[in-house]
């Protein structure tokens, strides 16, 4: 600027001197170090991102096999509550068909003894034994039986025993009496035995 002029002309001068292109220019970025922060900054954004995926998906998995294990238990615990119905159901009617049988089997025994009152001489000698066995040791005393009965049993008489034949005695029923004693043994009271023990067993 020429010198004597008043400052406000000089600066006025100088700026009508600068290109008005150079005013609308941008600034130039700064240098490689910027970038470089940039850049990682954007690295470690996105493996943070990554991160967060990765525990969401963690997460989910857990839940889902949480999820799963939580049904096998509830499956686990309706199967052991049908077989346990199962068993149950299949006891009873176990239970019922025992019984069934064993009063079935009871009833015919003792409808064989009314259709046929005559025992073989073989039982007969059993139900003897039987009485005899429930007597103190060295009685002696009589054997009462009914009368049709009483030749069948006479051939194996215990020695010192008598046979009494009672019509009042049903046939397959052996009476010892011994001194005012009397023990019994008959088919039909082992039927009821039995009968009895089929039920003790099946409670």
């Amino acid at each position: 600027p020429a010198r004597g002029r008043p400052l406000s002309e000089a600066l006025a001068a100088e700026a009508r001197a600068i290109p008005i292109a150079t005013l609308f220019r941008p600034a130039p970025l700064a240098g490689p170090g910027l970038e470089a922060l940039l850049a990682e900054r954007e690295a470690a954004g996105a493996a943070r991102g990554k991160a967060e995926a990765e525990a969401r998906l963690r997460k989910k998995d857990i839940e889902q096999a949480g999820a799963r294990q939580a049904l096998l238990a509830r499956h686990a615990a309706e199967l052991a509550s049908q077989a346990e119905a199962a068993r149950a159901a299949i006891f009873t009617l176990e239970t019922a068909l025992a019984e069934a049988l064993g009063s079935l089997a009871a009833e015919f025994a003792r409808a064989v003894l009314r259709a046929e009152p005559a025992a073989s001489a073989e039982t007969l000698q059993s139900l003897a034994d039987e009485a005899l066995a429930n007597v103190p040791p060295g009685s002696l005393g009589a054997l009462c039986l009914h009368p049709e009965a009483a030749p069948q049993l006479a051939a194996c008489l215990p020695a010192g025993w008598r046979i009494e034949p009672d019509a009042a005695i049903p046939p397959g029923t052996v009476r010892a009496q011994v001194d005012g004693a009397t023990v019994t043994a008959s088919l039909a009271l082992r039927i009821t035995q039995l009968s009895a023990h089929l039920a003790g067993d099946r409670a």
